[in-house]
């Protein structure tokens, strides 16, 4: 007897996982705060990707974002436009004399590539190039959830 109830529960919880309904499955309703929303909707790129042209409008915006963080030596909200934050806000931090420097570099930098489409995650890459003098330096770039974030600073 005993076997019976454990076995139907185990068929219950193998198709409660497996058929949905409404987008949840059914083992979700018996979750805690299933029901409630845990933030903002994910984001769904476009069915066309940007044009280059397009892409560099948000991406100027970015950069005159984290240009003005950089000159205001603020380390914590520079290190946010980066891919990997803990990261840089701690070389920003042994490095707040050098910053106005990098943000004056990043004034010129411009948007020279987009990958052609978004990733199976909703991702995106992108480079910029800045001129140093005579040098010409590649900076990646990259979408996640719609916002653009620096990789290689």
């Amino acid at each position: 007897m005993l076997f019976y109830w454990i076995s139907t529960i185990i068929v219950f919880m193998f198709f409660g996982g497996m058929i949905s309904i409404d987008n949840y499955k059914i083992i979700d309703y018996f979750c805690k705060d299933s029901g409630v929303s845990k933030g903002s909707p994910q984001y769904l790129p476009p069915a066309i990707p940007e044009t280059l042209e397009q892409e560099s409008l948000s991406i100027k915006t970015r950069i005159e974002e984290i240009c003005e963080a950089l000159n205001n030596k603020d380390a914590e909200r520079a290190s946010k436009f980066c891919v990997q934050p803990e990261i840089y806000k701690k070389t920003f931090e042994t490095n707040v004399d050098k910053m106005p420097l990098l943000g004056e570099v990043l004034k010129n930098a411009k948007l020279t590539s987009v990958g052609a489409g978004y990733t199976y995650f909703g991702g995106r890459s992108g480079g910029l190039t800045v001129q140093v003098g005579s040098e010409t330096y590649t900076i990646g770039m990259a979408k996640l959830d719609g916002i653009w974030y620096f990789q290689d600073l």
